[in-house]
């Protein structure tokens, strides 16, 4: 059974009368042939015309030449999509998005297009180009499986979609081989092949495998991506989920068999033909279809071949048929003999032998179906029309009972036809948006077309997205309503890029009256509102990154919510609760089930309660300078609301900036010359301090040492040679522990000149100098495996003597702190960053807890135990002074277990430091 047969073609013609897109059916002569209204009302055409229209009338860049081209790609591909301009009459140009498929029908060929006036989407998109985030919105919200692939093969970028179809996360595909993702990974080498020869791929069929075992059928389309230089760069791969088009494709060709074989026994018109006599016989019936009077007596093969157009086909099939029993069962056009319309026929014949074997006659039956094979074509035409088109297309009872459901409904709602017919329409309506609906409802009833902007709908996944929808009453030949039609399309992006760019526009112009405090309390009010939130705040990290202090919080969360006392009370980031999660993270976190947090630590004492919150950092390079905060959302948060969020805070924290630096500097005018001579006594009285100091620790400090240590090993040698362990023990950790003051005042002491010591900046060859000091260190190396990978290092200006404390520090505790591993491997390599040439050296040892990075760099302060690592604490926070003076930046990065990497920069010019 045919598909088509389930929708009435009433429905199917008044569908297509109502859907936005406008559509034609072209024959292979560029004649429009069919034009829905839409597209008569676009084209200023009516299917009643007497001349037909041609479509290189109403589009200059499809003169005849051209059309042959496009003719003859559009049947090698079936399918083309791409986008074009109309020009009609004296009208402006019009943009159109054109998605065109070629059919052949009875032994005819015809293009069926769909296009649409995408006029605001290119205004749209000229606008949403200035946004930075677009392309990758773009890339991760539509719904066809997406990836880019480098020059090696290797996956690069997938979106979402990619990653439901393989069942794996973009992280486990990225740095991936494309080919194992295939059902035949052996022919990823030849479409890579065909991309990087002709630029492009179109339509190929590849399966793709999921993880669950699943496959998915896709039509792949690839093009090269080349950047300024052209020089290859990728490969953009787009894919369309076709495995829903197969399955119905593969059920229409049985349903089509399934109603070949019912044919063989319909009795409209039957025939014989005597083979041995050539004697010819027609029924009544059978000669009226060939224009024959019935009672007439000549009625041969010759008469019946005259009114076959294509007879030489036909006789072919009785031939085959007598003999090599080859099947008869042909379709085909006649022309009456009596001067009628032409039909089209359905003869279906056997064979018949005689007692021995042998060929005597052949019987058939012959069926006018001319207009069933019209109204099959109408029905197959507007059946597909309403399955391929992007817009979702629902049928429901007056009651709301879903009926039909489209592959654009299920791509924008997420539910199967199989899923969703039979169910209410409210499945896909939010609770509180019902009522609004039975409104509706009441006027769809009264017979009244609907039309809405921007409702919200709920998808199968739980998220609300905004629709645009055409609701119409169907009625049946009697007036009676019997149905309704639902056409709609997602209009989310858009909804929500209306509302960022309105709140944008209002918060600049807010900020231009209103100070710091009142603008980040309406920043919160924009977000609270976009979010449908409750409650919102604004926190400040302080400049050490240990502490914080709330700014501020909503109007509403003031007014409605919140008794907290003393509000602005700075308190340590330890000791805030699971919302602080941002400030580790580094990204926005969202906990839509805050009570079944582990490890909450409570509110204070009139803090509002909170079910649900999304919390997200401002992070200006690698500090997190603000955190805003919105909860109890009715529903949960999502990415979306996270997108509206971080577009205003980080809107607002450009305006605080600027606000804030507008203070600092009337402050700074003020206090400036102040504040030189203070500075200036300070570093003097510093200074005097320090080489007081200095003096104090090699002078006061090394004589006790000494003593200690002489009196200590005096001690050692006049113990009996029978005194007890422990005495022993005690005189031995009395000498380790004046060695290591010694080395621990050593350290101090080389701290403290690092900033008195003059420096004389040269060019340094790091190179020369890394190998000058892995040398000195192979003492303590040539017991251990260890595997350098030393790159080129270039040529620095700096203070050589420095330089060499600097380097050595940092591989001696690379070797250190990785003499547990075996083989030890250390890298020392380099690169360019913004003006300075960065040096790393990475190991793989033990590392640390990299939350307590910012511990590294000050006086004692160490992450492990003496007992585990030797050493005082000092020479980290050496090499920071040495490379502050140096006018550079270090800083660590590490995984607990497996190694640590320090980096530091020295500036390519000379900083006014030295």
């Amino acid at each position: 059974m045919n598909s088509c047969e389930f929708l009435d073609p009433q429905f199917l013609g008044f569908v297509l009368d109502q859907i936005n897109e406008a559509v034609i059916l072209i024959d292979k002569n560029a004649r429009i042939n069919y034009a829905n209204q839409k597209a008569c009302e676009i084209l200023d055409y009516s299917n009643n015309s007497p001349r037909p229209l041609f479509i290189y009338e109403i589009n200059p860049g499809f003169q005849l030449k051209a059309w042959s081209t496009h003719w003859k790609k559009i049947k090698n591909t079936k399918k083309l999509v791409f986008e074009s301009s109309l020009q009609i009459k004296d009208k402006p140009a019009l943009p159109i998005e054109v998605s065109a498929s070629f059919y052949v029908y009875n032994d005819l060929e015809f293009e069926l297009v769909i296009f649409r006036d995408i006029s605001e989407r290119k205004d749209s998109l000229s606008r949403l180009k200035s946004d930075k985030d677009y392309n990758r919105g773009l890339f991760e919200t539509t719904l066809d499986p997406l990836a880019v692939i480098d020059p090696n093969g290797l996956i690069s970028d997938v979106n979402k979609a990619m990653e439901m179809v393989t069942g794996l996360s973009r992280s486990e595909l990225i740095g991936t081989n494309f080919a194992p993702y295939l059902e035949n990974p052996e022919n990823a080498a030849k479409y890579f092949s065909k991309v990087l020869k002709n630029g492009q791929l179109i339509s190929q069929l590849a399966n793709i495998k999921n993880i669950n075992g699943t496959i998915t059928s896709l039509l792949l389309n690839a093009n090269t991506i080349v950047n300024e230089n052209g020089q290859l760069t990728g490969v953009f791969i787009a894919c369309k989920d076709i495995s829903e088009r197969l399955k119905i494709e593969a059920e229409l060709k049985l349903q089509n068999e399934r109603y070949r074989n019912a044919q063989a026994i319909g009795h409209v018109g039957n025939w014989e033909f005597k083979i041995l006599t050539n004697e010819f016989w027609g029924s009544d019936e059978a000669k009226k279809l060939y224009g024959f009077e019935p009672g007439e007596s000549t009625f041969t093969t010759e008469d019946v071949e005259s009114c076959i157009p294509d007879r030489q086909r036909v006789h072919q099939a009785l031939i085959d048929l007598i003999e090599k029993e080859k099947p008869y069962d042909l379709e085909f056009e006649i022309h009456p003999r009596d001067g009628s319309s032409p039909r089209i026929i359905a003869s279906i014949a056997i064979l018949h032998k005689n007692a021995l074997g042998q060929p005597e006659k052949v019987t058939g039956v012959i069926q006018d179906i001319t207009e069933r094979r019209k109204l099959q074509k109408q029905a197959t035409q507007l059946a597909e029309i309403v399955l391929t088109s992007d817009e979702a297309i629902i049928g429901k009872t007056p009651d709301g009972i879903i009926t039909s459901w489209n592959k654009g409904a299920e791509k924008i709602f997420g539910y199967t036809a199989a899923e969703i017919l039979g169910k209410s329409i409210t499945t896909i309506i939010p609770d509180r948006f019902i009522d609004e609906f039975h409104q509706i409802n009441q006027r769809v009833l009264a017979g009244q077309k609907v039309e809405y902007r921007d409702v919200k709908r709920k998808r199968k996944d739980g998220r609300e997205i905004y629709i645009s929808l055409t609701i119409s009453p169907i009625f049946d030949s009697s007036g009676k309503l019997i149905s309704s039609s639902v056409i709609s399309h997602e209009v989310t992006t858009q909804k929500i890029e209306r509302m960022i760019s309105g709140a944008r526009s209002h918060l600049l112009e807010f900020s231009l009256t209103h100070n710091l405090d009142d603008l980040l309390e309406e920043t919160i009010n924009e977000v609270e509102r976009l979010t449908e939130s409750q409650i919102g705040f604004f926190h400040f990290i302080d400049e050490d990154q240990q502490s914080l202090s709330l700014r501020n919080w909503s109007s509403r969360t003031k007014s409605e919510f919140c008794l907290v006392e003393n509000p602005n009370k700075k308190y340590p980031i330890q000791s805030a609760g699971v919302w602080m999660d941002c400030y580790y993270q580094h990204k926005p976190v969202i906990h839509n089930d805050v009570a079944s947090l582990p490890n909450l630590k409570g509110s204070p004492v009139g803090h509002p309660p909170v079910t649900r919150e999304m919390v997200l950092p401002i992070i200006r390079g690698n500090k997190v300078e603000a955190i805003l905060g919105v909860g109890n959302k009715k529903l949960d948060y999502d990415v979306v609301d996270t997108q509206i969020a971080s577009r205003l805070a980080d809107l607002a924290w450009e305006i605080t900036e600027f606000k804030r630096s507008q203070e600092d500097l009337q402050t700074l005018n003020q206090q400036l010359e102040a504040r030189v001579q203070e500075r200036t006594a300070e570093l003097k009285r510093v200074n005097e301090d320090l080489e007081a100091f200095a003096y104090s620790v090699s002078h006061d400090l090394r004589a006790p040492l000494r003593q200690i240590r002489s009196f200590t090993q005096l001690l050692q040698n006049e113990l009996p040679a029978n005194s007890v362990d422990k005495t022993r023990h005690y005189a031995n950790s009395i000498c380790n522990v004046s060695e290591h003051m010694g080395h621990l005042i050593d350290d101090l002491l080389a701290f403290s000149q690092m900033t008195n010591q003059e420096m004389t900046s040269r060019p340094v060859n790091l190179g020369m100098l890394v190998n000058e000091i892995i040398k000195e260190l192979e003492p303590e190396t040539h017991s251990r495996e260890v595997q350098w990978t030393i790159q080129e290092l270039p040529v620095v200006y700096a203070d050589q003597s420095m330089m060499r404390v600097v380097l050595s520090n940092l591989i001696s505790n690379a070797l250190k702190f990785s003499r547990p591993k075996n083989p030890t491997k250390i890298k020392i390599g380099s690169s360019i960053m913004k003006g300075s040439t960065v040096i790393y050296v990475k190991d793989n040892g033990v590392g640390f807890d990299i939350s307590y990075a910012n511990q590294l760099f000050i006086v004692f302060q160490r992450l492990h135990a003496s007992s585990e690592f030797e050493g005082t604490g000092i020479g980290l926070a050496t090499v920071k002074r040495i490379i502050d003076r140096h006018g550079g930046q270090i800083w660590a990065e590490s995984v607990l277990n497996r190694g640590a990497t320090f980096y530091f920069s020295i500036p390519e010019v000379r900083s006014s430091t030295e």
